[in-house]
């Protein structure tokens, strides 16, 4: 895992230090934004004693996508469908105005990937839902 690939509200297994002292475990929201002024070496260093979270059915699920059929997760946006690969966690785009499907080949194998890729797309976080 490189420090470069997590944002704040990330989320994480493993422990961090926050600015006030406390520690953050399992499965916590990464909020630390003395770890993003950190350099790359001490982020790195920091991150070293965290792991990503594998992508999981139960993941995907808690953060309101639905099973579409026994291929496909999808979460609809306004003008927009996200489709994930039940195997490969492979990302189809289904852009309605055009009417035209775009698959793009992304490594969706972490919830931090994931919650990464709906951020640019939608320019807003994935949520958790349940």
């Amino acid at each position: 895992m490189k420090a470069t690939e997590l944002r704040l509200g990330n989320y994480i297994q493993g422990s961090i230090i926050v600015s006030n002292g406390e520690v953050i475990e399992n499965n916590h929201i990464l909020v630390d934004l003395n770890v993003l002024k950190m350099s790359i070496d001490e982020q790195q260093s920091a991150i070293s004693r965290i792991n990503p979270i594998p992508l999981t059915e139960d993941w995907i699920l808690k953060f309101g996508l639905k099973r579409k059929d026994e291929e496909y997760f999808y979460l609809k946006e306004y003008d927009h469908q996200i489709l994930i690969d039940i195997n490969t966690f492979d990302v189809v785009l289904d852009f309605r105005e055009e009417g035209y499907y775009v698959t793009i080949k992304h490594d969706l194998k972490y919830v931090h990937k994931l919650q990464n890729f709906y951020f640019e797309l939608n320019d807003r976080e994935l949520e958790l839902r349940q």
